[in-house]
């Protein structure tokens, strides 16, 4: 019987065929699903069991006789088989050369999935160690960032408590000089001190934006400015500003022109007003940023002129403005009233 007559077939290792690989003689139909030793006669069938054994235990057995079933042509043939991997190859009538063969294939393929199955073992052997390299780099980053978190905090509270002690500093040397000019001086460095000092507390606090809210800045810093003064508790504060966020360094610059515009309001503005008022509003229009500063005190002179001014404050704001990349403009509306234009980045 050559082998193309043969039969080749594939059993679980419960002994169910499931897979017929070959059926040269054709009787084999429908053996998907049974059990071997459910193809062969009675009296095979204990030796079909053995043969199951002797594969599982040995991983091989050769020209085992086995009777086949009427039904299933009642011919007995040499059966031989081995492991391969998970399962069990059953061949029977191939001999000499084609068993050879036809097992040799087998076997390079079992070599094939055991080398499979070692280079994903040293696959897996290195993902983990990627696993545990990254492990340990997140571990390192996250101490990195606590002891750079640490740091910030320290710096942070080292600048505070320089910022206070030289306002302090100034408010002594204020009190003691007991001269008017040079009070109301050191009163706006301390003004101007203290607006840096809110600025950068808010910053701090916000340092995943690097930005603070006009609405929020602007009245923080101009409620302290005034407090600084004999007229602090005269003097109403009123503001209606947008909820626009700008960087540190614009705020910064926005606080310098309000603290000196409050100061000269102080100054200069309420010598004859009884209800003095101040109101700081703001609006965002067409890509500019436009905000307001309006007293009610006597307001500016008519001759008033930012363009001719020659004062030291108006001099500042102007100069403020145009570093900002804006304009100021001034004119008299029931008091002195400063408008300022800004690129609103924020569109």
């Amino acid at each position: 019987m050559d082998g193309r007559s043969g039969l080749a077939m594939a059993c679980d290792d419960e002994g169910r065929i499931v897979s017929v690989v070959h059926d040269g003689i054709g009787l084999l139909a429908g053996a998907v699903g049974t059990l071997f030793p459910a193809l062969f006669n009675e009296r095979s069938i204990p030796a079909a069991l053995d043969f199951l054994l002797g594969i599982r235990e040995r991983g091989a057995a050769l020209d085992q006789p086995l009777g086949l079933r009427p039904e299933r042509g009642g011919q007995t043939l040499p059966f031989s088989g081995m492991r391969a991997g998970g399962l069990l190859a059953v061949t029977a009538s191939l001999a000499g050369a084609e068993a050879e063969s036809f097992f040799g294939n087998i076997s390079a393929l079992n070599n094939e999935l055991i080398n499979s199955q070692r280079e994903l073992s040293r696959s897996n052997a290195s993902l983990r160690q990627l696993s545990a390299e990254k492990a340990s780099l997140v571990e390192r980053l996250e101490k990195t960032v606590a002891e750079k978190d640490l740091i910030l905090h320290e710096a942070h509270h080292r600048i505070k408590n320089n910022m206070a002690s030289i306002g302090s500093f100034l408010t002594l040397k204020r009190d003691l000089s007991g001269n008017p000019e040079v009070g109301t001086i050191l009163t706006e460095c301390i003004a101007q001190l203290s607006g840096m000092g809110i600025l950068y507390q808010k910053l701090y606090r916000s340092a995943e934006t690097a930005s603070v809210s006009v609405a929020e800045y602007l009245p923080a810093i101009l409620e302290e400015a005034l407090g600084l003064f004999d007229k602090q508790d005269e003097v109403a504060l009123r503001f209606d500003l947008p909820e626009t966020a700008l960087p540190g360094k614009s705020l910064s610059t926005l606080g310098i022109i309000f603290n000196e515009l409050l100061t000269n309001s102080i100054k200069y503005a309420f010598a004859e007003t009884p209800d003095p008022r101040i109101e700081v509003d703001g609006e965002r229009r067409n890509g500019v940023l436009v905000l307001r500063y309006r007293d009610n005190g006597k307001g500016l002179p008519e001759s008033f002129s930012l363009d001719s001014a020659t004062g030291f404050g108006t001099t500042v704001i102007a100069g403020m403005a145009y570093q900002l990349g804006g304009s100021v403009s001034a004119r008299n509306d029931g008091g002195a009233c400063f408008e300022i234009e800004l690129p609103d980045r924020t569109d």
